[in-house]
């Protein structure tokens, strides 16, 4: 993983997915999950499969699935509140 860049844990993403309207359907394999979007598309460009590896997702990785879901506003908030970075940086909260 980019050390530069922040991880997401991978609980918020499962949460992130099982809480979207976009997802249809749930399917799990050993220690992977894949969660079928809404679409006519064929399944193998509707479906986002997660590992669980380490517990952590990477920006990019994590980025594409807040696209496909429709729920980057979120996965900014969580980044900004849970790992001080905002906006493709890191920032320093302001004094009061």
């Amino acid at each position: 993983m980019d050390n530069h860049y922040p991880t997401v844990d991978l609980d918020f993403i499962i949460s992130l997915a099982k809480n979207c309207t976009k997802i249809k359907g749930i399917v799990t394999e050993g220690g992977s999950t894949g969660y079928i979007v809404s679409g006519a598309k064929p399944i193998a460009e509707r479906i986002i499969i997660i590992r669980n590896i380490n517990g952590q997702v990477d920006l990019d990785f994590s980025m594409s699935i807040a696209i496909r879901l429709k729920c980057i506003p979120e996965l900014m908030d969580w980044l900004e509140v849970n790992r001080n970075w905002k906006d493709g940086a890191f920032f320093v909260p302001a004094k009061k």
